[in-house]
């Protein structure tokens, strides 16, 4: 088994790949200890091979209740929140500083196990990617 949050298995798990998928995650207690280096692992196998980075993320980076729109700050006052803020500028930094090339979907529910429609917003966002 690969650890992920290992630039080289990250690496050698990508070698090759066109498109690297994170949407990986760790359980809320560890979010502040490990969350960070699972992502830099990700965004440094995508610089290495070329690769695409596609993740997805969830709302709570934004922090506030009313209407969503692309250019609202990332202001969240909680510490899941807190994290996921810091989670999104990361590898937006890398791919606005052309290290890397990458998309993102945030959504309000994330795909996961008996989820009523997660499965299918992570399809169809995939299929989109894939066919451009």
């Amino acid at each position: 088994m690969l650890a992920f949050d290992d630039l080289t298995s990250a690496t050698k798990a990508a070698a090759g790949a066109d498109v690297i998928c994170f949407c990986a995650a760790r359980a809320y207690p560890n979010w502040t200890k490990s969350f960070y280096a699972l992502q830099e692992a990700a965004i440094a196998a995508a610089r290495k091979t070329g690769a695409v980075l596609v993740a997805a993320e969830n709302l709570y980076g934004y922090g506030v209740a009313g209407t969503l729109h692309e250019g609202l700050p990332l202001t969240a006052t909680t510490c899941k929140g807190a994290v996921r803020a810091r989670m999104s500028k990361r590898p937006f930094a890398a791919h606005d500083g052309d290290k890397i090339r990458a998309v993102f979907g945030r959504a309000w529910h994330m795909p996961a196990p008996k989820t009523m429609t997660g499965h299918e917003v992570a399809r169809r966002a995939l299929c989109c990617v894939w066919s451009a």
